[in-house]
C-alpha cells in the first residue's frame, strides 16, 4: 500500500472515531511514503531473499501468522488514558495465552532521517529486526492499535521479525498469560532510549505494567 492509495477500513467505528479525533490515520497495514520507498524496501527484500539472508523462522513465521495480520485478528482490548506524561496505553480486555498474535506494528514506512532529526517517540527500524539498514516504520501520524501500546522492562510481548508476501513486517506477540485487565507492553530497547533526550525514567515507566 502506498500512501495516496490508503483507504481507511475499520470495522470497530468507536476505534475509528478515536484515531479521527486525535488526527492520526488508521493503517491496517503498512504504508510506504511514496513509490520509490515502496520500490526500495521490495529490492532490498528480493535481493535478501536471492541471497537466501532471510531466515528460514522468519518466513515460516510468516506463514503462522499470516491469517491474523491478513484479518488484523487482535485480541479484545482497550485503549485507556493513564497520564499527560505517559499517554495512552493499551489493556487486554480478554485473557491471552502464549504466543498469541497482538498486532502488526503499522505506519508510514520511509526513509531514515540521519542528521538533524529528533527521532519520532514512534519510529521502528526495521534494522533492528531484519537488518535493512536506512528505513523505519513511523507510526506518529498513522498506525494501529501498537502505536499506544507502552515500554516496560518487564514486558508481556515481544516485537518479532517476520517474512510475509515477500516484505517484512513487525508484530508483536505475547511472551506469556495476560490477564484481562493488564496492560499490553513490550521492551523498546536500549536503542530508542538512546536517541531521546526526553525520555522517561526507568523507574517511571516499569509501573506501567502494575497499572
Amino acid at each position: 500500500m502506498v500512501k495516496e492509495e490508503v483507504e481507511i477500513m475499520i470495522k470497530n467505528e468507536t476505534l475509528k472515531g478515536f484515531f479521527q479525533e486525535l488526527n492520526v490515520v488508521y493503517l491496517p497495514a503498512l504504508c510506504y511514503v511514496n513509490e520509490s520507498v515502496r520500490q526500495a524496501v521490495e529490492r532490498k527484500c528480493a535481493r535478501a531473499e536471492r541471497r537466501k539472508k532471510i531466515e528460514r523462522e522468519r518466513k515460516w513465521l510468516g506463514g503462522f501468522y499470516a491469517k491474523e495480520m491478513e484479518n488484523e485478528l487482535f485480541p479484545l482490548f482497550e485503549i485507556r488514558w493513564i497520564d499527560a506524561t505517559i499517554g495512552y496505553g493499551v489493556f487486554a480486555q480478554e485473557e491471552i495465552q502464549p504466543g498469541r498474535f497482538v498486532g502488526e506494528y503499522t505506519g508510514f514506512v520511509r526513509k531514515k532521517r540521519l542528521f538533524f532529526y529528533k527521532s519520532s517517540n514512534y519510529c521502528f527500524g526495521l534494522e533492528t529486526h531484519m537488518g535493512f539498514w536506512g528505513f523505519v516504520i513511523d507510526a506518529e501520524k498513522g498506525g494501529n492499535l501498537t502505536r499506544f501500546i507502552n515500554h516496560s522492562d518487564q514486558p508481556n510481548l515481544e516485537p518479532i521479525g517476520v517474512f510475509w508476501k515477500g516484505s517484512l513486517h513487525i508484530i508483536l506477540r505475547s511472551l506469556k498469560k495476560i490477564q484481562k485487565g493488564e496492560q499490553l507492553t513490550y521492551d523498546y530497547g536500549a536503542d530508542y532510549w538512546s536517541r531521546r533526550k526526553d525520555k522517561i525514567s526507568t523507574l517511571l515507566m516499569n509501573r506501567l505494567s502494575r497499572l
